[in-house]
């Protein structure tokens, strides 16, 4: 089993961090983002780093006939 370090962790949450900003920036912007199919609010973004069982989230970015980003979307993909 695969054991992280402390210095690891604290990356990994950093990227998170880092992550979830980004998502609050586009939505700030008018950009939904939708998880599962639903528009989500930024308390619920961090459901994109648990894994349950053998599944994870894969991103969707979708641009609108402009070519600019419209929505985001993450979907549960099993492995």
């Amino acid at each position: 089993m695969f054991s992280e370090s402390q210095e690891e962790r604290r990356d990994r949450r950093r990227q998170e961090q880092l992550f979830l900003e980004g998502l609050e920036r586009f939505r700030r912007r008018g950009i939904p983002i939708f998880i599962d199919g639903k528009e989500m609010l930024p308390k619920d973004y961090r459901r994109l780093f648990v894994c349950e069982g053998r599944h994870f989230y894969m991103g969707d970015y979708i641009p609108g006939a402009d070519g600019k980003l419209k929505e985001i979307h993450f979907d549960r993909v099993h492995l």
